[in-house]
């Protein structure tokens, strides 16, 4: 489970989409019949991979007579010439190596189109020519790994697509919404019992009979602090990383949460929540946006200020833990 990540980053969708489209969705205007020739390279593989996984599911005929593969017309990447009963993994090799060139095409070709337009940019910003140079290889890298990203992400995509199609199917459109209302309010359903647990340690037991109507005026409100990325609807993966991008996220998540409890603090007042809940809620609330404050004022200070006082608390800890008993020595230093 991972907090609340701010907005969801376009550019895997946008990467997706330009491998379902055969790679040359971005450089259409470049070179129209090196992008027609990768298509048809791109369909001529998928028949080769479908073709390689029917034939490793048959049971083996001795009699029936082998043929030769076809050959594909483009130069850009000829298939092997090997029969169809070929291993699967055989033909998957070939593929991963079809596709590195198609996405190392479309790298090259992408730098390409942005060069000038890169190039006028930094010098406009004061950049010399190394530091150019560098941030434009750079910029590579970081459309190959772009490039890389969008399979996994395109396999899950899939995944999702063809779970929701079948669950439709198997329930039919009126069981399939309530099971999709269930999904939709997981994060609210994870919220009340974080609520739950903050209740308990306040000496406060919450009644059973509020607890479908408090989920659902969590959800309504957006009131939620928590997010999945695991679950068939839930939002794709979005990792983070540098404390810039961290404080920016969290920023969002504090301005967020902020809204949502407005939103649910006068949602329980229209829906006649008892007094006692209400101030409960407030508590809670306050106490969360009271930790993702403090989660802001960590970041905002200096990074090795920061680092050398959790070393410090990393070694307190672990010599209150030594004294206590409760580190066992390893061999190496005895």
């Amino acid at each position: 489970m991972a907090m609340k990540p701010f907005p969801r980053t376009d550019i895997v969708l946008v990467i997706t989409l330009a491998i379902l489209c055969g790679i040359g969705g971005f450089v259409i205007g470049r070179n129209p019949a090196k992008i027609r020739a990768l298509q048809n390279d791109v369909a001529t593989l998928q028949q080769q991979l479908d073709r390689a996984k029917l034939q490793a599911t048959r049971p083996p005929n001795p009699q029936r007579p082998r043929r030769q593969a076809p050959a594909t017309t483009s130069p850009a990447a000829p298939l092997p010439t090997s029969e169809e009963s070929q291993s699967q993994k055989q033909w998957e090799q070939w593929a991963e190596a079809h596709k590195r060139k198609l996405n190392e095409w479309w790298v090259t070709n992408m730098a390409a189109d942005r060069d000038e337009v890169y190039t006028q940019l930094y010098s406009s910003l004061g950049l010399d020519t190394e530091s150019i140079a560098r941030f434009k290889s750079k910029l590579m890298g970081l459309h190959r790994k772009a490039s890389a990203a969008g399979d996994p992400l395109l396999e899950l995509v899939i995944a999702r697509n063809n779970y929701d199609e079948e669950m439709r199917s198997a329930l039919g459109d009126e069981k399939y919404e309530l099971y999709r209302q269930y999904e939709a309010r997981k994060p609210a359903r994870r919220e009340y019992a974080m609520l739950q647990e903050y209740a308990s340690k306040h000496d406060f037991q919450l009644d059973p009979a509020y607890a479908s109507q408090i989920v659902d005026l969590m959800h309504a409100a957006g009131a939620t602090t928590t997010e999945s990325w695991d679950g068939p609807y839930d939002p794709l993966p979005s990792p983070a990383a540098g404390k810039n991008r961290i404080l920016e996220i969290r920023s969002a998540d504090y301005s967020n949460l902020q809204q949502g409890w407005a939103a649910l603090k006068d949602a329980a007042v229209h829906a006649n929540i008892p007094d006692n809940y209400r101030i409960l809620l407030q508590d809670y609330y306050k106490m969360k946006l009271g930790q993702i404050s403090s989660e802001l004022a960590e970041l905002q200070r200096p990074w090795d200020e920061v680092l050398k006082e959790k070393r410090e608390e990393s070694d307190r800890l672990f010599e209150e833990m030594r004294l206590r008993g409760e580190l066992t020595p390893s061999p190496d230093s005895q």
